[in-house]
């Protein structure tokens, strides 16, 4: 039965082309104006549960840090003051390829 049904759609398609070409004009079109109303929400809290352990203490460290974006790493070694520098140094990035 449903080779039938297959068969025939293929064979109308077959004698309508334009009627086909119409149905994924319609479908494109529908498709971009819902997609046009899509929100893009890459906030990463987004992402979490409201009720996580996750959550809850991002949230708690974005209020005492107050959201900024820069992170402070102190890091205290029985080397020198040279072998630190040499360790926090940023690393040449790979290239891209």
């Amino acid at each position: 039965m449903i080779k039938r049904l297959v068969a025939r759609i293929v064979d109308s398609s077959g004698r309508h082309p334009y009627i086909v070409l119409l149905c994924g004009l319609i479908a494109l079109v529908g498709s971009w104006k819902y997609a046009s109303n899509l929100d893009l929400r890459s906030d990463f809290l987004e992402l979490l549960p409201r009720d996580s352990p996750g959550f809850k203490a991002f949230e708690h460290q974005l209020g005492r840090t107050g959201g900024g974006a820069t992170l402070i790493v102190a890091a205290k070694s029985s080397a020198g003051q040279d072998e630190i520098r040499y360790q926090l140094r940023p690393k040449p990035r790979a290239p891209a390829p």
